[in-house]
């Protein structure tokens, strides 16, 4: 139980942040506060912590973090229904491109077995590391090159 929570707080917590920041970012909202981001990353990370404990499986956990996600979007952010998916499928996909390529290097060339990553959580932190990292870098390109892939702030603002 006590690996699940250092998982929680030292990698699932900056991760909800940087879903978030990259998937706001990439959707042309800037104007993040800092407020909504930790309450929405804190109760994200609560939610984490719960179905890491309760041993569903990983589909039904992805289904319940990606669903509780949108939903606290839609709270703090006060971003319309129909809109708060975006942000969240876009930074959950860079994510999870992202942890992706860096594992599987870390696999190829430090062999550690990726699956025991659930067992060992001073592992996983160290692992992680990387890609936090490399979300930082994309997030400093994405911030600085003023790029994104949907306009959903222009969106918001027309419907006002």
């Amino acid at each position: 139980m006590l690996n699940y929570l250092y998982v929680s707080i030292f990698v699932s917590f900056p991760e909800v942040i940087l879903v978030l920041l990259i998937g706001l970012y990439l959707s042309n909202i800037k104007n993040i506060k800092l407020c909504p981001l930790l309450a929405t990353s804190i109760l994200q990370t609560m939610v984490a912590f719960i179905v890491m404990t309760a041993n569903i499986g990983l589909v039904y956990s992805a289904i319940i973090q990606i669903a509780s996600l949108y939903f606290l979007v839609i709270i703090f952010f006060k971003i319309k229904y129909d809109k708060a998916i975006i942000p969240v499928i876009i930074g959950l996909a860079v994510q999870g491109i992202i942890q992706s390529i860096v594992l599987m290097i870390i696999d190829v060339f430090f062999e550690v077995d990726i699956t025991s990553l659930v067992e060992n959580f001073k592992v996983t932190i160290l692992c992680f590391l990387p890609v936090l990292l490399t979300s930082l870098l994309l997030l400093l390109v994405i911030k600085n090159k003023r790029f994104y892939l949907k306009d959903i702030e222009a969106e918001r603002n027309r419907k006002q």
